[in-house]
């Protein structure tokens, strides 16, 4: 009967407690794959494996001073995927941040550039055109009006598509 007592005692019970335990530790990680999928945590919490790190490094240092392997190998893989959870976890928030600032940079450059070509555009110099003369030049200043004309027309299309970006 002691047997029974010690066998249920010292290797089911650690056993079983070492297998729920990394049941729990991997529980997160098809959340987390989905949402390095998506690219964005979303509703993840990242909170709770800070915890659990600091936890596994706690009962793996605890479990090498007492040369106990249920309590090592019931944590030390939980410790292992906390590094991977938080790993992941601070690089998709690095990436909402880093998007953001990008967007942000991008629309900034855009209006610079907006106000840069529109001073550029209304401080060109008007050409002084003889229309009346009726020799061969007209035809040259002719071509230049319409070149005028189409890089305007131009930049009232650039500022449009500009504001329509600014708008998103």
């Amino acid at each position: 009967m002691s047997s029974a007592k010690v066998i249920i005692l010292e290797y089911i019970c650690p056993g079983l407690g070492a297998l729920m335990a990394n049941i729990m530790f991997f529980s997160p990680v098809q959340d987390l794959r989905k949402a390095i999928q998506s690219g964005d945590l979303g509703v993840l919490n990242p909170t709770p494996w800070v915890f659990m790190l600091g936890n596994c490094f706690g009962w793996v240092a605890y479990s090498i001073l007492l040369q106990n392997l249920w309590i090592f190998f019931a944590n030390c893989p939980g410790f292992l995927l906390s590094i991977w959870l938080n790993l992941w976890a601070v690089k998709l928030l690095y990436q909402m941040h880093y998007t953001i600032e990008t967007r942000q940079s991008l629309v900034n450059l855009l209006m610079d550039q907006e106000l840069t070509l529109s001073k550029n555009y209304t401080s060109l110099p008007y050409i002084d055109i003889d229309i009346d003369n009726g020799d061969s030049d007209s035809d040259i200043n002719d071509q230049r009006v319409d070149a005028k004309a189409n890089m305007h027309v131009e930049l009232e299309g650039e500022k449009d598509e500009t504001n329509h970006i600014i708008e998103r």
